[in-house]
């Protein structure tokens, strides 16, 4: 079955060199090649085709030569704006379907973006619940909804955990301001919206959507204000 113009571009080279030569590429059950786009801070940016199994390592140092910035590297977001953010750490992750799945991650359309050192990750967790909010159709209450508050959430953690979703001018709301969660609630409460938009929503954008803000919040804490993980 063709399913996509990736299967359809991989035809001629079976029919050509067979089956055998083409399943040699690849790495575990992901087999033969896939066009990666390197974009972001990086010095080699552009349209590359690899076998899968590359690390990560070698994708962004190696192929992409780091940097543009010259500074370290402290993140990549792998599968486009909604796919999940890898550390150094990880980078030698193989490029594959099975093993970015395991990692919680998603290879996506297999665009990878780079960013330095200077990048504040709670602000791109923030753009994620933005970017689900402004683009989302509105027929599922979990992404229609849940970005929203998504945001909301992101500012108050980023604020220091104060809710500031009272209206101002009534006692009562005054009052519940002053007994407002914790950071440490607030961060158990996106977590727990994130949850419920990779479950409940009704097409990937909304259940993509919580790649980013949790692997934001697992691999770089301290950009929430946190002391550790």
């Amino acid at each position: 079955m063709i399913n996509n113009v990736l299967s359809l571009a991989a035809v001629p080279y079976i029919l050509a060199q067979g089956a055998e030569a083409y399943a040699a590429v690849g790495f575990g059950k992901s087999r033969g090649t896939m066009p990666i786009q390197l974009a972001g801070n990086i010095r080699n940016g552009g349209l590359f085709e690899v076998g899968f199994g590359i690390t990560l390592s070698e994708l962004v140092n190696d192929i992409g030569g780091g940097t543009a910035s010259g500074r370290p590297v402290r993140a990549v977001q792998v599968g486009g704006p909604l796919g999940a953010y890898i550390p150094p750490s990880q980078f030698d992750l193989p490029f594959d379907y099975e093993s970015f799945a395991a990692a919680g991650g998603l290879i996506g359309h297999a665009g990878i973006t780079v960013f330095d050192d200077s990048v504040d990750m709670a602000k791109m967790a923030r753009f994620a619940m933005e970017f689900c909010a402004i683009e989302s159709c509105g027929k599922c209450t979990p992404c229609r909804i849940g970005s929203t508050r998504g945001v909301e959430l992101i500012d108050r953690i980023s604020a220091g955990g104060r809710s500031r979703d009272m209206v101002e001018g009534l006692p009562q709301m005054r009052n519940a301001a002053q007994s407002a969660r914790s950071k440490t609630d607030e961060i158990e409460l996106l977590r727990d919206l994130c949850e419920t938009m990779k479950h409940g929503s009704l097409c990937a954008l909304g259940g993509f959507t919580p790649y980013p803000v949790l692997s934001a919040l697992d691999h770089f804490p301290e950009d929430f204000g946190l002391a550790d993980g």
